[in-house]
């Protein structure tokens, strides 16, 4: 069970492609973690864990590693690619507000600001209650 959940977090972080490494970081050390995370892809796919997985890193204002393995299409023998659509639903919901919360811990966002003050051409709506 917990090496399930080890891999269900992998498989999260991989698919959903929003890692970042810190700017101090050297040409080794980015080397270094892409030969590790491709070589935690291959293993992932090796166990059976997932039929296909892709993920990246991102940091310094561009991708410093991305890759794909196992299959998109198991069936058409398509591979998985850093290109490959998935669908993943809402997924993303969870990332997006724990990300949302980090800047406004930081003060880089303020909560009760409506969002056209950060995203000017984001329709303006009438107001809710939840």
């Amino acid at each position: 069970m917990k090496n399930k959940i080890k891999w269900a977090i992998l498989g999260a972080f991989c698919s959903l492609t929003i890692a970042s490494a810190q700017s101090s970081l050297m040409v080794n050390d980015v080397r270094m973690l892409a030969l590790k995370a491709d070589s935690l892809l291959e293993k992932s796919i090796m166990l059976g864990d997932h039929v296909g997985i892709s993920g990246g890193i991102y940091g310094d204002g561009q991708v410093l590693w991305a890759n794909g393995a196992g299959w998109s299409d198991r069936e058409a023998g398509t591979p998985m690619t850093t290109n490959s659509v998935l669908r993943i639903a809402s997924i993303t919901k969870s990332m997006t507000a724990v990300g949302i919360m980090q800047l406004a811990e930081k003060g880089m966002i303020d909560l009760d600001e409506p969002i056209q003050a950060y995203v000017p051409q984001f329709p303006i709506k009438p107001e809710g209650t939840i």
